[in-house]
């Protein structure tokens, strides 16, 4: 393996670990942690959920240590269940996202409906970008970009956890972004054009800019111009429409080189 090639290996293991204690330290108090921290208990959807993500970046850490240490059959193999995973993690953090709007758990201002925008807009990137980088498998220089854009991708609510604030999650996943940049321009003396990141970030800043007035009252009127309030997910579902059709536009220009 080449000297660079095993660097930026290196360097993708590292920032794996790095990316999954972040997670952890997020969600210790409400969910890994929280007996500890008196969280209160949660719902057999929300188990389901924090396990399938939990299993999916265990299997992300694992995935870039074979890598790095040159174990491409098994990654390989390996990829082929995390992809299954991958699905079942969607499916289920969908699922536990419109459940929690459904119920009204809104908070820090915002109605339950605005609330789901944020994490609904951070699940289609990781779909997105996942699946994409399943599709593109066997472009080394696009694979392992597209995987990791994923993660930064779902980062959102752990991050908030630790730092709210919309303006300090883009910070960190800005950091994060100018860290892998740096190290594309360390081992090959570019940094490597990924539409697809483009596409996704300006889906992201799209539903950020938007999230407030997601599920106005004001804005969904009957034929007789008397207002109507939406429904309990038009909110999320309207992002997640919004956030998918940017996404799918960016795969597209990608499958299309």
């Amino acid at each position: 393996m080449p000297v660079a090639v095993a660097a930026r290996s290196r360097f993708h293991t590292i920032l794996a670990l790095a990316l999954a204690a972040l997670v952890f330290v997020g969600f210790a108090p409400s969910y890994y942690l929280a007996p500890l921290f008196g969280a209160p208990a949660h719902t057999r959807l929300v188990h389901l959920h924090a396990a399938s993500f939990t299993a999916w970046l265990a299997a992300f850490v694992v995935q870039a240590w074979l890598v790095a240490t040159r174990r491409t059959h098994l990654h390989v193999r390996l990829g082929r269940a995390g992809a299954v995973l991958a699905a079942v993690t969607i499916a289920l953090s969908a699922a536990t996202v419109l459940d929690a709007g459904a119920a009204g758990r809104g908070r820090g201002g915002l109605t339950a409906a605005q609330q789901m925008a944020i994490p609904l807009t951070g699940l289609c990137l990781f779909a997105g970008f996942v699946g994409a980088g399943l599709l593109l498998r066997r472009r080394r220089d696009l694979h392992g970009r597209l995987m990791t854009l994923g993660l930064l991708g779902a980062l959102g609510p752990a991050i908030a956890r630790l730092w709210p604030g919309i303006g300090v999650q883009l910070a960190v996943l800005a950091l994060v972004l100018a860290a892998l940049f740096r190290r594309d321009y360390l081992s090959t003396g570019r940094v490597h054009r990924l539409r697809a990141g483009r596409g996704g970030a300006r889906g992201f800043l799209a539903a950020a800019r938007r999230h407030r007035s997601i599920g106005d009252v004001d804005r969904h009127r009957d034929v007789a111009g008397r207002p109507v309030r939406p429904s309990r997910y038009a909110g999320g579902l309207n992002a997640l429409r919004r956030s998918t059709a940017s996404l799918t536009l960016s795969v597209m220009q990608i499958r299309s080189r």
